[in-house]
């Protein structure tokens, strides 16, 4: 082999090389590394400063807003966008998923070159259930709601509902496997919040159902206090001013 045949092949499999390189870094899913001291986003291969806008509540449930919003950030020098996804939208009969208007957000976000970090508005969004289907929440069997300090059904879904909790990690299940599906080749999609704010309001802290009561007035369960009292655990200010190791306040 004479020596321009050999300079050939080394470039060729330096061309090769790199291109399985780039493929592995544009392939590999985003994810948090720890170093330092530090916590760095790394998205193909390399440290990723995230530039955020955020959308109004509803503004990624309408196809006119992506027309619109998407160039307007790019313009501004964004690179990331962060788009609630809301129950009722992908879901709102049951039975059958409507992914059209998430589709063309995630469509032209990769036209003006935004990343994604969706925000699942499920059950609950501020401790309100205003982004849950009206088939969940008309259903009885699946609508178990939470009760004030006065005896009144409230307006939001309980965290007790099993029935609630089973069809909104169904729904949330299909909605990742439908981002993967569309998106797992490029991963433009750097990560999710599962869930916005579960919690209640104006309820004295917390839910009165008779669901919620029974495990309220269950003993702490033993392996939670040999982890809040382990030596050497720092215990956020609110909790350490009322924990005991006896799990008394």
């Amino acid at each position: 082999m004479n020596s321009l045949a050999r300079t050939a092949r080394r470039t060729l499999t330096g061309v090769v090389c790199v291109l399985i390189a780039s493929a592995v870094r544009a392939a590999a899913i985003p994810q948090l590394r720890v170093a330092g001291g530090s916590v760095q986003l790394i998205v193909r291969g390399r440290p990723f400063l995230i530039r955020g806008g955020e959308l109004g509540n509803s503004s990624a449930g309408t196809a006119a807003a992506a027309e619109a919003v998407p160039p307007a950030l790019a313009r501004r020098n964004f690179n990331t966008v962060l788009m609630p996804v809301a129950w009722d939208q992908i879901k709102p009969r049951p039975g059958r998923f409507e992914f059209t208007t998430l589709d063309h957000w995630i469509a032209l976000a990769r036209t003006w070159h935004l990343h994604r970090v969706l925000l699942w508005f499920g059950s609950w969004k501020n401790a309100f259930s205003s982004y849950a289907p009206r088939w969940v929440l008309d259903d009885p069997r699946r609508s178990l709601r939470a009760v004030s300090t006065a005896g009144t059904t409230l307006p939001m879904l309980s965290v007790f509902g099993r029935a609630t909790r089973a069809a909104d990690a169904s729904a949330f299940a299909a909605l990742m496997r439908h981002v993967r599906r569309i998106d797992g080749a490029r991963r433009t999609g750097l990560m999710a919040q599962v869930e916005n704010e579960v919690g209640c309001l104006g309820l004295g802290g917390r839910d009165r159902s008779p669901s919620a009561d029974r495990p309220f007035d269950r003993p702490v369960p033993p392996r939670l206090l040999r982890a809040l009292a382990a030596p050497g655990r720092r215990l956020p200010w609110r909790l350490a001013a009322h924990f005991t190791p006896a799990g008394r306040s």
